[in-house]
């Protein structure tokens, strides 16, 4: 395999994505499931283009193939596809599912103001699907304090969480680096 390289600096990433996707994300609507699922796909292929192919914009977003890019001179289709362990994916989708669904819990209390809550989970929690009333609850009473105190209570789940100001209440897992895989080429094939 042959290894990118690129000449942006770090700093500009931000803004060169933004003038990538940006047009692209009006009308989406994150708390919709194909919605977000278009969202991730434009941020990934966004990073790509403005990291790697600074010269191609996305020119239209479809489902088949899902993006046309273009550099002025050539349009290519572009297929997104996600390559990953299919096994940590299915856990990280577990709990992406929680966040979702505390997220929607918490969405109904009023006298909660807006948040973003990034919780970095423990790295040996095991769940099962037949608690998931309990996990709710649990998740929802952790972030609930954390917004409301900054304080976090001790818990099996949760090593810590950082909360920030946001437009609308949201709870993302972060699943630190033991979480990430390497790309081998068989998983590639």
């Amino acid at each position: 395999m042959r290894p990118f390289t690129n000449d942006i600096p770090f700093f500009d990433l931000k803004e060169k994505l933004g003038q990538k996707i940006t047009d692209h994300l009006v009308g989406l609507d994150r708390t919709k499931k194909n919605d977000k699922q278009k969202i991730l796909e434009l941020c990934h292929i966004g990073k790509l283009l403005a990291t790697y192919y600074a010269d191609f914009d996305i020119i239209e977003v479809r489902e088949k193939p899902d993006f046309l890019i273009s550099n002025g001179q050539i349009t290519i289709g572009l297929e997104h596809e996600v390559i990953l362990d299919s096994k940590s994916k299915e856990k990280e989708g577990f709990y992406e599912n929680i966040c979702e669904k505390v997220e929607a819990i918490l969405r109904e209390e009023s006298d909660l103001p807006n948040f973003l809550v990034n919780l970095y989970l423990k790295e040996n929690i095991s769940l099962k699907l037949q608690d998931k009333n309990f996990i709710f609850e649990k998740f929802s009473d952790i972030v609930r304090q954390i917004v409301l105190t900054g304080e976090m209570q001790e818990n099996e789940f949760v090593e810590r969480a950082i909360k920030m100001k946001h437009s609308g209440k949201s709870v993302n897992p972060n699943f630190g680096a033991y979480w990430q895989k390497s790309i081998t080429e068989n998983l590639i094939t």
